[in-house]
């Protein structure tokens, strides 16, 4: 957990930056109201000055030890969100979206106005498996034959991979990289989104972050994905192939990022939003949460009922999913045949 004095300072910071915002914004206000005779600028304004007031209290409280930590955290994030939808109100925004909170801030936000969306991705969870055989050892038993069988093909084939991290990377891995990228775009007749100048970026501000699993066959690069990692979760984002090959698309997305995960000590691989394929590759259906605000008062109560119903039926959906694991425990030292 944070230390009383880092979350001092974070209170401090965000609050301090969301006073000087509703303060410039009613000075903006007010100027704007005197010199266009507008009354009702100058109340607005008026508000906005009010708002800056409760600001500076809360942070007030927050510093001296008038709130205790939860309170603290309710304040801060009250004062965020308040800023938040009177910033988009002030540029004449429609929609203000949330998209994945923190459990902390799920939690908060269930008691504001905000519409809530569920939805869901299939995550890969580790259970404390000290190595990928551990990891099959708790799947069933036709789960991890098929895996088995996927990898040994492509060792058959002279596939071999490489996890190369930002730091270690070379021009070369990246050019690959990026010949795999365009392909795939190329494949579903659509162009990349990102171009070599963004990864470029990437490379030089946050190598540490940074991950390309690439796969050779007989020592020449075939295959490539990339992901972004952090000290306890690994994102897979974005993956091609020049060359065809069985099982190559499970095994360099998946089944690489979760064996990488695993010698990392990472304790979730996100591998996207879609596919029941994943559920065959040891990720599973996880919980997400978006939170929303709409200004046309129609608009959302349409959407309100709408996702009411999306939500009965996605949790419906994840219910009757059938996972990939044993419902028994696996034998130790992951020797499950």
């Amino acid at each position: 957990m944070t230390d009383p004095q880092t979350e001092k300072r974070i209170i401090r910071k965000t609050t301090l930056w969301a006073t000087v915002l509703n303060f410039l914004l009613a000075v903006m206000k007010i100027l704007t109201g005197i010199f266009g005779h507008s009354t009702a600028l100058i109340s607005d304004a008026v508000n906005s000055i009010g708002d800056v007031a409760t600001a500076i209290a809360a942070m007030i409280a927050a510093l001296h030890g008038a709130l205790d930590a939860h309170r603290g955290h309710v304040a801060l994030r009250g004062v965020l969100l308040d800023a938040a939808l009177k910033l988009t109100r002030d540029l004449g925004c429609s929609s203000f979206h949330l998209l994945f909170p923190t459990e902390v801030d799920h939690a908060a936000l269930k008691h504001t106005p905000l519409l809530h969306r569920s939805g869901f991705q299939f995550h890969w969870q580790n259970a404390g498996y000290g190595s990928f055989d551990d990891f099959l050892a708790a799947m069933t038993h036709d789960k991890r034959k098929k895996i088995r069988q996927e990898r040994k093909k492509l060792a058959s084939s002279g596939v071999t991979f490489r996890w190369v991290e930002g730091a270690a990377s070379t021009d070369a891995d990246w050019d690959h990289f990026l010949r795999c990228y365009a392909d795939t775009y190329a494949r579903h007749h659509s162009d990349p989104h990102l171009n070599r100048a963004f990864f470029a970026v990437l490379r030089e501000t946050m190598p540490d972050n940074l991950l390309l699993i690439i796969a050779d066959r007989h020592g020449e690069p075939v295959a490539c994905s990339f992901c972004i990692k952090d000290r306890q979760r690994l994102y897979g984002r974005h993956w091609g192939t020049l060359e065809y090959l069985p099982g190559l698309h499970f095994e360099t997305c998946y089944q690489q990022g979760i064996e990488y995960a695993i010698a990392k000590g990472l304790q979730v691989f996100e591998g996207g939003a879609q596919g029941e394929h994943k559920l065959a590759r040891g990720l599973v259906p996880t919980a997400t949460h978006s939170w929303h605000w709409l200004e046309n008062a129609e608009f959302r109560n349409a959407v309100d009922h709408f996702l009411e119903r999306e939500s009965d039926a996605i949790s419906h959906y994840m219910n009757e999913l059938d996972g990939p694991f044993r419902r028994e425990p696996a034998p130790a030292g992951g020797t499950a045949d």
